[in-house]
């Protein structure tokens, strides 16, 4: 009993092991933004590639508990050293790293377009809950927890950290800048930065809210009529980018000897490779052009 006591204690206090003594203010924020554009090339890419790699990681530990994503990585290795002693026969030693980067890109794939359509879906909410309760005299750093009581998903848990934070007496800015760690998205940046504006010096924040409301309410209607327009282009590239390997699937069954000199061959090492990255090269390019519809 006690030490579920101490282990249910543990995790009351687990807030206290994210508060960060440092201070960020909108000045120092400003300022630091205006000091990253005077950096070198190399610097920048440096940052930008230390960055990709926390916000997958924060991807990876995101909703699901480490022994299950660990269970999803394995096991996506293991389907891939299947797939490569039936079909392949490549070195083990390339397959396993293969097969784990592969796991990790495609998990952090889904469960990236599972927090943008729950931030997309719900943080328009929160904004609606936050205005009504700024015109009803709230104040803005009181707002946190009755969204985190209103709002499912990362965004009510983002709100509850962030009311959590609030109470032990954390700083404001740099809490809200750690959320957006979180929550990458410009509209909730924007929400932030407003947030620490009128904090230093006030403002109308009911109408700012709301015309963000309205912005990513129709936000979503263009992308939707934009997914609606293009859906018979993206199943056109789906099937497009299946036919190769669906053909070297056929290959094997219909002649074998062809396809063990394409597995097994350098020549034939050179065709996959060429049919590997023209496939992926179309299916980025084409997704960069529908992302560009408007």
């Amino acid at each position: 009993m006690n030490i579920l006591a101490l282990r249910r204690r543990r995790e009351r206090l687990q807030v206290f092991y994210n508060v960060e003594p440092k201070v960020v203010s909108l000045m120092s924020l400003i300022e630091n933004q205006y000091a990253d554009k005077e950096q070198s090339f190399s610097d920048r890419v440096v940052f930008g590639i230390n960055a990709w790699f926390k916000f997958n990681y924060r991807l990876l530990m995101m909703g699901q508990s480490k022994a299950r994503t660990l269970v999803y990585i394995l096991a996506g290795t293991v389907g891939c050293i299947f797939l490569n002693q039936k079909y392949i026969n490549y070195d083990i030693y390339y397959v396993i790293p293969t097969g784990l980067f592969f796991s990790i890109i495609v998990i952090c794939i889904l469960r990236k377009k599972k927090l943008k359509a729950d931030f997309y879906a719900n943080f328009p909410e929160a904004l609606n809950i936050i205005t009504g309760l700024i015109a009803s005299g709230y104040a803005i750093t009181t707002t946190f927890k009755n969204c985190s009581d209103s709002i499912e998903g990362i965004v009510g848990t983002t709100f509850k950290e962030v009311n959590d934070r609030l109470e032990v007496g954390d700083n404001v800015e740099n809490v809200l800048l750690n959320s957006y760690m979180q929550l990458p998205f410009p509209e909730y940046y924007f929400f932030i930065l407003t947030v620490m504006v009128n904090l230093d010096s006030g403002g109308e924040l009911r109408e700012i809210f709301s015309r963000l409301s309205k912005m990513l309410t129709s936000n979503r209607i263009m992308a939707k009529t934009r997914d609606g327009k293009t859906a018979e282009l993206r199943m056109t590239m789906y099937i497009l980018g299946v036919m190769p390997f669906g053909f070297i699937g056929i290959l094997r069954l219909v002649s074998e000897a062809n396809y063990n000199i394409l597995m097994n061959s350098d020549g034939g090492h050179y065709i996959l490779y060429y049919v590997i990255g023209s496939v992926v090269f179309g299916f980025l390019l084409i997704r960069s052009w529908i992302n560009k519809i408007i």
